[in-house]
């Protein structure tokens, strides 16, 4: 799997960055308004619509990128659940065919939500990790619908064995909608612009106190800092398993404990 460039950073390092940054950008942008100041007074409404321009399209993008982040986070959420209910299912109905081959699938579901586990706390950290959970999980998964394809082509006829082999594609294919969405995240294109709005924005605010001929640091600490903590969140929200916002995997846990032997 290529990951983008920026995933390959730690969040914090790229915040300490960005905040560091916007803070140089602004000294930069004092300095030209300070040397401004004797320029027609006119000109600060011309600099101020675009001040306000700037500012305000950072703070769409700020917004933009946490409302996705964010939506994405919950989709994640939602997936898991529906890989748990659906697991949950298959085991449930493993009960109800009368044949040595449904307790065997029974017998391996566990093993099948401990690699499925194992791989989602892997996630994109490690890639050699990842791929032998994920090879793993494959392999147990491969074990259990050649059961299935015996049983169902031992009994066609049964529901309760149709049942049962619908239950399993399911789980299996809500599995794969789980691991391909952990692998979808906001692309480095839409960072370098918002990072981009950042330092502009930061530049103007530099500015607008360099043409007063005052330099107020805590007003430019206040905003380089809140800017930098929103960006860091939203990084935080779009990387799984690597910062401090993390998934519980409650839904498969709770499932895993409720799992009692045939």
């Amino acid at each position: 799997m290529q990951m983008d460039v920026l995933y390959t950073i730690p969040a914090s390092l790229l915040v300490l960055c960005v905040l560091l940054v916007t803070l140089a950008v602004a000294e930069l942008g004092f300095r030209i308004g300070l040397h401004s100041r004797d320029l027609d007074a006119h000109i600060d409404s011309a600099v101020g619509v675009v001040q306000n321009s700037v500012l305000g399209l950072m703070a769409f993008l700020l917004g933009l990128a946490f409302s996705f982040t964010a939506g994405r986070f919950q989709a994640r959420h939602d997936l898991e659940q529906k890989e748990a209910n659906c697991l949950g299912t298959a085991y449930l109905r493993t009960t109800l065919p009368d044949n040595p081959l449904a307790g065997q699938i029974r017998s391996l579901l566990p093993d099948y939500l401990d690699a499925r586990l194992e791989t989602l706390a892997a996630g994109q950290v490690d890639q050699q990790t990842f791929l032998q959970t994920q090879a793993r999980t494959l392999e147990v998964q491969d074990k259990i619908w050649k059961l299935a394809r015996d049983l169902f082509q031992a009994n066609p006829r049964d529901l309760r064995v149709s049942l049962l082999t619908q239950s399993l594609n399911d789980a299996f294919d809500a599995g794969g909608d789980v691991t391909e969405a952990r692998r979808y995240r906001v692309p480095d294109i839409v960072f370098h612009l918002l990072f981009l709005a950042v330092f502009i924005s930061g530049g103007f605010v530099g500015y607008g106190f360099g043409r007063t001929g005052r330099r107020v640091m805590p007003a430019w600490i206040l905003f380089a800092s809140l800017t930098a903590l929103t960006i860091f969140v939203i990084l935080d929200l779009d990387r799984p398993e690597r910062g401090l916002i993390r998934s519980s995997h409650f839904p498969l846990k709770s499932l895993r404990q409720g799992m009692k032997p045939y």
